[in-house]
């Protein structure tokens, strides 16, 4: 019968014109899954007792598959099922999203307060440098002590800032992602966090891009410890800063 119509929101409901036992039929052969076949529901009702089956006959379940449209009846099931699924994933995962951006958002904030308060975790070391001295004796035959170069004073400031660091960069992860950035096929980087500046440190976590605070800082000078002018003695055989220029 080409003139059989069903309910497209929901398929496998008894229609006007179709059996009962033909709609129970529809059912158990839905039941089956994916491995589903007439066959397979032949088997069943041979095994069956007379009193529970719609019907004993291979090809009365073929009558009624094709009269009552079963296969199309049974992909619009699966559609609909399918659709029903994806709508659920969908809103879970932008509930996620919307907690992974606002969990971002407050360890961005507890970053800023860590440095914030970066002052008070500071850890303050001063190390006294004797410049040269000369001995010298004068016309009369007295000694004395002439002092060629200054006094020095070095001063090693270091801020423990792993948990800082862990901080704003799970936060910028965390943003990213609920952003839709996607990090796949960009060059990765392996960049010692611990070892910027307390001020690169505070605009990672207010959000600047890593490259745009490394490229900036560049031609800074200062990338860590404060340091008296004079502390030369406290530089690496390139030049630069040495140990005492750190962040722990």
């Amino acid at each position: 019968m080409t003139d059989f119509t069903w309910d497209k929101d929901n398929p496998l409901a008894r229609n006007p014109g179709e059996t009962r036992k033909a709609n129970d039929a529809l059912l158990d052969y839905w039941a089956m899954g994916s491995g589903r076949s007439l066959a397979k529901v032949d088997k069943k009702y041979t095994d069956a007792t007379p009193e529970t089956r719609p019907t004993s006959n291979l090809r009365t379940l073929k009558g009624w598959s094709t009269k009552y449209k079963w296969q199309a009846r049974v992909d619009q099931t699966k559609a609909l099922r399918d659709a029903e699924d994806e709508q659920i994933k969908s809103e879970w995962r932008r509930q996620v999203l919307i907690e992974d951006h606002d969990l971002g958002g407050e360890l961005r904030d507890l970053a800023l307060a860590i440095l914030g308060e970066g002052p008070k975790y500071l850890k303050t070391t001063r190390r006294q440098v004797k410049g040269a001295r000369e001995t010298i004796v004068d016309k009369d035959g007295k000694t004395r002590i002439v002092q060629l170069e200054p006094d020095r004073e070095i001063i090693t400031v270091a801020l423990d800032g792993h948990l800082m660091v862990r901080v704003a960069k799970l936060a910028s992860e965390l943003q990213r992602q609920s952003a839709g950035i996607d990090r796949k096929g960009q060059e990765r980087l392996n960049i010692d966090l611990s070892t910027l500046s307390v001020d690169q440190l505070t605009r990672l976590a207010a959000g600047e891009d890593l490259i745009d605070v490394l490229i900036t800082a560049s031609s800074e000078s200062g990338t860590g410890a404060a340091q008296s002018p004079d502390s030369d003695a406290d530089r690496g055989p390139d030049g630069l800063p040495g140990r005492s220029r750190r962040l722990c």
